[in-house]
């Protein structure tokens, strides 16, 4: 949304204050999403490819290839595979195919041309479709290869038990059909892949096997070398935490290799007092590839919720919590900054992002007690209301007056047209509320003041109705 800035100087503060609703004259300027187009269809997986012109859309075995600004159903098959476009957006790699007909499983990798969907070979697999626990596949970043992993089990005399075994990476040279296979950590099964756009690297994050069957699995995240195949670095993070009296170990989990080759990996801090473990910290850390490995931000916040996708500017978007009447709220984070930006609620299930275009579900009710579901694309865009005179005049809207602080004391000016009832807080950087600073029914001008003394210099937000306003304290 649009942002104002307004700045009060005194010798002891400057405040910066950025609003995320902008008013001007009459006019209310918001942001609301604006359909492109929706089609009823159910769904599991559901992302752009990587240029942003293709929407993947799985449902079980149904796989459905759209075009990301018609909705048009350009491919439909069956499929036990999870599939991967191409990094240049001209090859569909389909694992597993099905026979329609038959329901036969194809035991290899089917590759298909996008812009006709024409099959251009079909790539044999040398083991057989069980060994294939992680039944994806991954272009590298040259789109010449592929990588698919297989699971191999423990045949030895000493195994700790039945399902114990190990993975093997497989490199797969498209125009050659031949394949390489790549040891992974012994006691292993690949979970999930990343390739750097460059070519330089990629990341295996794999569940590393217990020594009982009991025993939780626990991520592993590796970094290799991708042209000699040499690993680089191991970046899984640990900690312990109790329940009933019992003590787990937990690792981190890694979710996204950025074009700049930054990891950013999600994990807990213990918290110790003496020899007690009395609680942890919750953060993403975001580490650079490129210089060894070395820590660019490591971002703290109380609650991060579910992560949505990236958007621009290494800003990410979380859905917090559901609620029946609101929906999702969702927040944006900057992660060069540790910051929080913004917060909104939205009835659709936000999915995935490219280029100012958001890709959604939604939930359609057929009667009382079921429903069906939708996908969509949508843009945000910014809306101006004008404000009727008399009756008809907007209801639930505010103005900000000013934001001034004398002598430690925060002073925040709002004008409200008509009755509302209201909720102003204070939170910090990262999001984490402070404090109510006033709530009720307000009309016309008014008021609202805080003590902030003894606060430390640095960014906050006043939320007026979840509407977040930013400001800095500095001296």
């Amino acid at each position: 949304m649009k942002k104002n800035f307004f700045r009060v100087f005194n010798s002891f503060l400057v405040i910066t204050l950025l609003s995320f609703i902008m008013f001007s004259g009459d006019a209310l300027a918001r942001k609301e999403f604006k359909k492109v187009w929706e089609r009823q269809m159910n769904n599991e997986h559901l992302y752009f490819s990587d240029d942003g012109t293709k929407v993947v859309v799985k449902s079980g075995s149904e796989l459905r290839i759209l075009d990301a600004l018609t909705g048009k159903s350009l491919f439909h098959t069956k499929t036990k595979g999870n599939v991967a476009i191409s990094h240049n957006g001209k090859y569909l790699a389909v694992p597993f195919q099905l026979d329609i007909l038959s329901g036969k499983i194809h035991q290899s990798v089917c590759l298909y041309d996008l812009s006709s969907f024409e099959l251009i070979k079909e790539i044999p697999l040398s083991y057989s479709y069980s060994y294939y626990k992680n039944k994806s596949v991954y272009f590298s970043a040259d789109d010449k290869n592929l990588y698919m992993s297989v699971f191999i089990l423990d045949a030895s005399d000493d195994v700790p038990y039945i399902g114990y075994g190990w993975s093997k990476l497989i490199l797969l040279n498209i125009e050659s059909q031949k394949e390489k296979e790549l040891n992974i950590d012994k006691f292993s099964e690949l979970y999930k892949l990343f390739v750097s756009k460059d070519g330089k690297y990629y990341i295996l994050i794999s569940r590393e096997l217990g020594i009982s069957k009991y025993d939780p699995p626990h991520l592993v995240t590796t970094a290799y070398d991708a042209t000699t195949n040499k690993k680089l670095y191991d970046f899984t993070l640990s900690w312990r935490e109790e329940y009933d009296g019992i003590s787990e170990e937990h690792t981190s989990s890694t979710f996204h290799l950025s074009d700049d080759n930054k990891l950013y990996i999600r994990y807990k801090k213990e918290i110790w007092d003496d020899d007690l473990l009395v609680g942890h910290t919750n953060h993403i850390k975001v580490l650079d590839l490129d210089a060894d490995g070395k820590t660019v931000s490591d971002c703290e916040r109380e609650k991060w919720g579910g992560i949505v996708c990236f958007m621009d500017n290494d800003n990410c978007l979380f859905n917090l919590e559901y609620n029946k009447e609101k929906g999702n709220n969702y927040y944006l984070w900057n992660f060069p900054s540790c910051s929080f930006l913004e917060s909104f609620w939205e009835k659709m299930y936000l999915k995935d992002y490219h280029n100012g275009y958001y890709l959604a579900t939604f939930e359609i009710p057929v009667d009382t007690y079921s429903w069906t579901f939708g996908v969509g694309v949508y843009t945000l865009e910014e809306v101006a209301e004008e404000e009727e005179e008399g009756d008809g005049g907007i209801v639930d809207t505010f103005t900000l007056s000013s934001l001034s602080v004398n002598n430690n004391i925060l002073k925040i000016n709002l004008s409200f047209p008509k009755p509302m009832n209201c909720e102003i807080k204070l939170f910090d950087s990262t999001g984490k509320e402070l404090d109510l600073i006033s709530k009720g029914n307000f009309s016309g001008e008014q008021v609202f003041t805080y003590n902030i003394q003894g606060f430390p210099l640095g960014m906050y937000f006043v939320s007026v109705n979840g509407e977040m306003l930013k400001f800095m304290i500095s001296r």
